[in-house]
């Protein structure tokens, strides 16, 4: 008896260890002990605590590290900190759900001066964790084909500006005349034949005059270029749920304030979520 399961057993526990390689990131209680965020609300913390835990897990999940999911990850994290409803398997859908939400939805400019300007706007210039970044070929995303759009979350911020992301990393060393490089797909996952990975890669450096106001962005992984601000269309998306804890205290009662200007549709589409065919 002992000698029939003896072949079932090595095999599981060769199956089950191609697949549990990657060392759980126990994270602080308190974030700030370790890391430093651009802003950071208690819906963000969730789901930069699930972008980490993803990093672990999505290894066991064979259907994520592929082609043409990058949304799918985003989705997954957003459902693993309890954000339902804006599962998409396209960018343009997930960045579309964030939008028809309520959430806040911002373009940006092509290239680094008119970056640094809209993104004054932002919450004075700062990037809130767990909003999702995506980059498209076209300004319309609904356009282009496969492999022209990618989608990220914004994770944490480094001591010298630097940002980072977590997304469905593509960069490989086929991407560079088969030489490895720092920020690739580990070579963990190519050995076991997986082409994506979620991971964190720092995205942009953003640099600060003396009034605090941004003055400048610097695009840090060039190589990835569906995220690079000077090479692709940059949108950012903020769930309603982080913007509702990032809103400002309410006004005084009786205080006047001017009338909210109605919200317009910058996608201006209405559109099934049609299969991944639309996202890297």
């Amino acid at each position: 008896m002992l000698k029939t399961l003896l072949p079932s057993l090595a095999a599981l526990l060769i199956a089950s260890g191609a697949r549990a390689g990657l060392p759980r990131v126990e994270l602080p209680a308190d974030l700030s002990r370790e890391y430093r965020f651009e802003l950071l609300s208690p819906t963000g913390e969730k789901i930069f605590r699930n972008s980490v835990l993803w990093y672990s897990e999505q290894i066991d999940h064979p259907e994520y590290p592929q082609p043409a999911k990058c949304a799918a990850n985003v989705s997954r994290v957003y459902r693993m900190s309890g954000l339902t409803g804006y599962s998409a398997q396209s960018v343009a859908m997930l960045l579309k759900k964030i939008n028809d939400g309520g959430g806040r939805f911002v373009r940006f400019p092509k290239d680094r001066r008119g970056f640094a300007e809209k993104l004054n706007s932002v919450y004075g210039g700062r990037l809130p964790a767990g909003a999702v970044v995506g980059g498209c070929l076209y300004s319309d995303c609904f356009r282009g084909e496969t492999g022209q759009r990618h989608s990220a979350v914004v994770a944490d911020t480094g001591p010298d500006g630097t940002v980072y992301l977590y997304h469905n990393n593509w960069y490989r060393p086929e991407n560079e005349g088969g030489t490895w490089k720092e920020h690739m797909v580990s070579r963990y996952y190519l050995e076991r034949g997986f082409r994506r990975q979620w991971m964190k890669t720092p995205w942009i450096r953003i640099i600060r005059g003396a009034d605090g106001r941004v003055s400048d962005i610097r695009p840090l992984l060039p190589a990835v270029d569906d995220l690079d601000p000077t090479q692709y269309f940059i949108s950012l998306a903020i769930p309603a749920e982080i913007t509702a804890e990032l809103a400002p205290p309410a006004a005084p009662a009786g205080a006047k304030s001017a009338p909210a200007a109605p919200l317009s549709d910058p996608f201006d589409i209405i559109l099934d979520d049609d299969g991944s065919w639309l996202g890297r």
